[in-house]
């Protein structure tokens, strides 16, 4: 007895039928919708092969109500089709736009594939176990080091429990999948003296003076910001005149894909965004330079010598060739963020942290803070080993 045609799940079509026509052609299917009815498609097209090219056009972009992807994920859906839904759910996420950029980076040359590396796009989620997760993380790790591994170890994570929310998996194959942790390098920090031996040599320095590095120098010292901080502060964040003179960090520099640089009017993190006591040598700064200052793209402060946003990628090379020339090695822009970091943290962490823009005090110690342990007061102690035993 025939059981008749198979169901077909929600999201799929049926066989495409075709034929020519008087005028050209006509091609339809069967499509289950979003609500489980099955609908008939038709198209018509200037030839039989036309009609079907816009029968699989019309599948293609059919209005699922932004739902098609997440109703049609199951066991059978490959990687690739998990990792087109998981980015553009991210997309619409709050993260920023350097996060997003580089999380689909990562997803779509290492998790789904391309020419220069063996991906997962093609695997079923059915056949996706946390052994093969583990190998082509520790591939990966092999390949382009642990950094990267770690970036799509975090992404993986998250497209599974994306799978396991849908209900495409029954357990979440990430469990236990891992990228060893690399032991943290020892933050080294400029001292006081070391910085301002730097700022003071640099001041001297005409070619530095000339590319605007001696005054964006001194700002980032007497702040800690980041560097995409530092270009896209703008004269409204500046509070001079206030008995307690503030800058206030509101956005960062960026660039955009097909747009170039931007600024983005919001910093890296909801804690980046902060209002920051300036000390008097950056005032002094700040006020000496508004003086002459001229009109600038976005109103910002350390703008390129045509007025245009001031590219990171470029001052870090006009950095690297002061560096050069006075010796300083090692020394990057980021090297300010920690000699702040380390000074403040002398005192109390959680300012040290508040200065940087961090949600916690975690990364600012790990990362940050140059480590000096404080021993006890054992001097009384250790003067025995200079005192005489009295004699009994």
């Amino acid at each position: 007895m025939s059981r008749g045609r198979p169901p077909l799940k929600i999201g799929d079509h049926g066989r495409i039928a075709s034929k020519a026509t008087k005028n050209g052609g006509i091609a339809g299917c069967r499509v289950r919708d979003l609500d489980g009815v099955v609908r008939q498609v038709r198209v018509i097209g200037t030839s039989r092969q036309d009609a079907e090219t816009n029968l699989q056009e019309k599948l293609k972009g059919r209005d699922w109500g932004g739902q098609t992807t997440a109703s049609a994920i199951d066991g059978e859906t490959v990687m690739s089709v998990l990792a087109e839904y998981y980015l553009g759910k991210l997309d619409e996420s709050d993260k920023s736009y350097n996060t997003r950029r580089r999380y689909r980076e990562v997803t779509e040359r290492y998790v789904v594939g391309d020419e220069t590396f063996r991906g997962l796009g093609s695997v079923r989620l059915r056949e996706v176990t946390p052994g093969r997760l583990q190998g082509h993380l520790d591939g990966i790790e092999k390949a382009v080091g642990k950094p990267t591994a770690k970036l799509v170890r975090a992404n993986l994570a998250g497209m599974m429990r994306t799978a396991f929310r849908l209900g495409a998996i029954t357990s979440d194959p990430m469990t236990g999948v891992k990228v060893e942790a690399k032991k943290a390098d020892e933050v080294v920090a400029l001292t006081v003296d070391e910085v301002f031996e730097l700022r003071a040599t640099l001041r001297a320095d005409k070619v530095a003076v000339r590319q605007d590095l001696a005054d964006a120098v001194d700002v980032l010292a007497a702040t800690g910001v980041r560097l995409g901080e530092l270009l896209a502060i703008q004269w409204a964040d500046l509070d001079l005149g206030a008995e307690v003179p503030t800058v206030t960090i509101t956005g960062t520099i960026i660039r955009k894909k097909g747009e170039g640089l931007v600024r983005q009017t919001h910093p890296k993190t909801s804690a980046s965004r902060r209002r920051l006591q300036l000390p008097q040598f950056a005032v002094d700064v700040l006020l000496a330079r508004k003086v002459n200052a001229g009109p600038t793209v976005d109103d910002v402060v350390f703008a390129s010598s045509v007025g245009s946003l001031r590219d990171p990628t470029n001052f870090r090379d006009q950095w690297r060739a002061a560096r050069e020339r006075h010796g300083w090695e090692g020394v990057v822009p980021k090297s300010f963020r920690k000699a702040v970091a380390t000074l403040l943290a002398s005192d109390d962490m959680s300012e040290s942290a508040a200065q940087l823009g961090h949600a916690g005090t975690d990364v600012t110690a790990r990362h940050y803070v140059a480590k000096t342990t404080v021993t006890p007061d054992n001097r009384a102690k250790l003067q025995a080993f200079a005192t005489a035993k009295s004699d009994d």
